[in-house]
């Protein structure tokens, strides 16, 4: 599992915790809430599935099977989920 790392001066640290109890908890709630939006965007993308109604087994199981360049290798281009790869074909 990637683990990442922020920076942030005390200064921004001390008006951080003015207003949120937890950053850790705040900042894993907020890359997990991008992580599903990301997710569901390329599900939809790539599926006729509604990523609604989808366990997270079976979101795991589409995930899996597409190919996706890292976005920084396509900066300049088109947005990536419209450049999405499918390794199998997904049902649905």
């Amino acid at each position: 599992m990637p683990r990442y790392t922020i920076n942030i001066t005390d200064e921004q640290d001390k008006a951080v915790r003015a207003h949120i109890e937890s950053c850790q908890l705040w900042l894993q709630s907020a890359i997990n809430n991008k992580a599903r939006i990301c997710e569901d965007r390329i599900i939809r993308a790539v599926t006729k599935f509604n990523p609604k109604r989808l366990t997270r087994a079976e979101k795991n199981s589409i995930l899996a099977k597409v190919e996706v360049e890292p976005f920084s290798e396509k900066r300049q281009e088109k947005d990536i989920f419209d450049r999405l790869t499918l390794i199998r074909p997904v049902g649905g």
